[in-house]
């Protein structure tokens, strides 16, 4: 399967416009949901970059440092700063970390960020968390398409 990704990864490196692109995270008109703003092309080259992410972390399973995105022209902050610059990697599934079944060293550690977040008051969290599940679909989507 990595050499499918790392095809995908050359393919949309390949035909990715960089001049054209645009992807920012912003928020709709109400303020109230987070949105993507992207035309195909930025919708693409970010694709790429969480694919360059995983396969990164598949490289090194044992990495525990925030994998954090380059600057590119063509990644806004519509929303006056970066919602989202990077990926905290973690091997544990969905269900090992929403049941807290895993207990070890990178769960705590994600439990102290997540309430430190928390506290603050952020009202970003649910936006972020649907935010990515949009992104893994365009990633799937991406990954049959080139399939």
């Amino acid at each position: 399967m990595p050499s499918q990704i790392e095809t995908c990864v050359g393919i949309l490196n390949e035909s990715s416009d960089t001049n054209s692109a645009y992807f920012s995270f912003t928020t709709d008109d109400t303020g109230e949901h987070g949105v993507i703003k992207a035309n195909k092309e930025g919708l693409r080259l970010y694709a790429l970059e969480l694919l360059k992410k995983s396969i990164e972390m598949e490289n090194n399973p044992t990495l525990k440092e925030v994998l954090f995105f380059d600057d590119y022209d063509w990644l806004v902050d519509d929303a006056g700063y970066n919602l989202i610059w990077g990926v905290d990697p973690t091997q544990l599934t969905r269900a090992e970390i929403r049941d807290g079944e895993v207990q070890d060293a990178d769960n705590k550690t994600a439990e102290t960020n997540t309430a430190a977040k928390l506290s603050r008051g952020s009202v970003w969290l649910p936006s972020l968390i649907i935010l990515s599940g949009g992104l893994i679909i365009v990633t799937i989507a991406a990954l049959k398409w080139f399939h």
